[in-house]
Parts: structure tokens; C-alpha cells; sequence
């Protein structure tokens, strides 16, 4: 759990995750380090991290590979602040590949496209 003190949560957060995510007690540190390190890349910052993290703790059960694959594809649409869009909807990490590149697709045959302020990732 150090990992997700590093990251400013603190023990009651923790907690908190928990009791929405037992799994979050069978992850080793390497596992949790990795998931927050993807974050970064990104360009999340300690408090973005913590909101992602505190609002979605499922986030910590995808296979790393997957959180990956994710990224990328959300970097494929041209969404250049993904910490933003990540803080702002934590549960597009729970998507995979698949299922994001449909939800875009859906957004933009509503006529939404990346450009707009309010693309409804948020939603």
C-alpha cells in the first residue's frame, strides 16, 4: 500500500478503496507501481493520480498490457490532455480497446468530435 501513499491517499482512502475493491489486498506494490507509472506517462500528476485512483479503484485490476493498449488508443483519437479526461472520467480505464474505440465512434456519429471542449467522455 505504500505505493498508494506515495500518491497522497491516505489510510482512510485506502480504506475506503477497499471496501469497494478487495483485490486492491492480493496486489503486490510492482503491480499498483506499474498502473500509477502509466498514469504519469500521461501526465497525471500526485493529485490527479489520487482522484483517478480513489474514484476508481477497479482501475488496479486491469492487466497492465491492457492499460496500455488503452492509452494508446486513447492518444490515437488525438486527446492530447489525457490526464484531464482521465481525471474527469477514471472509468474509461475500466474500457478495453474495443469498447473505447466503439464509444468514439458513437460520439462522433452524434456529431461530437475531439475538437469540441465537452466531447461526453465524461458522461
Amino acid at each position: 500500500m505504500e505505493e498508494l501513499m506515495i500518491v497522497s491517499l491516505s489510510l482512510e482512502d485506502i480504506k475506503s478503496m477497499i471496501e469497494r475493491n478487495e483485490n486492491i489486498k492480493t496486489l503486490e506494490e510492482q503491480e499498483i507501481k506499474e498502473k500509477i507509472d502509466v498514469l504519469k506517462e500521461v501526465g497525471c500528476r500526485a493529485h490527479h493520480i489520487k482522484n483517478i485512483l480513489f474514484y476508481n479503484p477497479f482501475y488496479l485490476n486491469q492487466p497492465i498490457k491492457e492499460v496500455k493498449e488503452l492509452v494508446e488508443e486513447l492518444t490515437s483519437f488525438g486527446l492530447t490532455n489525457l490526464y484531464t479526461v482521465l481525471e474527469e472520467d477514471p472509468f474509461l480505464l475500466n474500457y478495453d480497446k474495443r469498447e473505447l474505440a466503439s464509444f468514439i465512434k458513437e460520439k462522433q456519429e452524434e456529431g461530437i468530435s475531439l475538437d469540441d471542449k465537452y466531447y461526453g467522455i465524461y458522461e
